[in-house]
């Protein structure tokens, strides 16, 4: 298990500051720090002009992460994508932990960490990496809820605020897409 933890770790938060940004890492990074420099954190700025292209989350925390860690904008900024990797991980490791046991967690664990798609959404500061971290998150509480047959509010309260924090990280058009079949899916039980 330790083995299994110190392989997911160094897959998705080893190196982060250790290579330049990619064009579109540029774009949330220039937006994150136009945020932080101008004070204004409700209208999003790209290049001066207004940019509400995509939801403000990632901004935000990039911009918030660039003021504690100023003389290392390319690890602040990618530590928010490797921890919502690590969140991804974590909560699809409780899933399978709650429905099969320890090994298939940790196997579904290492699986993940090493999907080179879900690898590069953990090591790019871009929306699609709070997105995937945040929706499996909330699918994973779901799961385990529906798994044991319970109805408790405590975790669909957890589960509805980490869907709400994926439609901040990604357009609430993508997460209504994925959301209305679950929905629908879960009413058809």
């Amino acid at each position: 298990a330790i083995a299994a933890c110190a392989v997911v770790v160094t897959a998705l938060a080893g190196f982060l500051g250790s290579y330049g940004f990619h064009p579109e890492e540029a774009r949330y990074t220039e937006i994150a720090r136009e945020m932080l420099t101008s004070g204004d954190w409700l209208r999003p700025r790209l290049n001066g002009a207004l940019y509400f292209e995509k939801p403000p989350l990632l901004p935000w925390l990039g911009a918030f992460l660039l003021q504690l860690f100023p003389q290392s904008p390319e690890w602040a900024l990618r530590s928010v994508t490797a921890a919502s990797g690590l969140l991804a991980i974590g909560s699809l490791a409780y899933f399978c932990y709650k429905s099969a046991g320890r090994t298939a967690a940790i196997a579904a664990s290492l699986l993940l960490a090493t999907i080179p798609l879900a690898t590069a959404f953990s090591r790019t500061f871009a929306t699609d990496g709070v997105f995937y971290g945040l929706l499996t998150c909330a699918l994973a509480i779901l799961g385990v809820e529906t798994l044991q047959n319970r109805v408790r509010a405590i975790p669909f309260l957890f589960a509805g605020a980490a869907l709400g924090l994926a439609s901040l990280a990604r357009s609430p058009i993508v997460a209504f897409a994925i959301y209305a079949p679950i929905a629908g899916l879960a009413a058809l039980d």
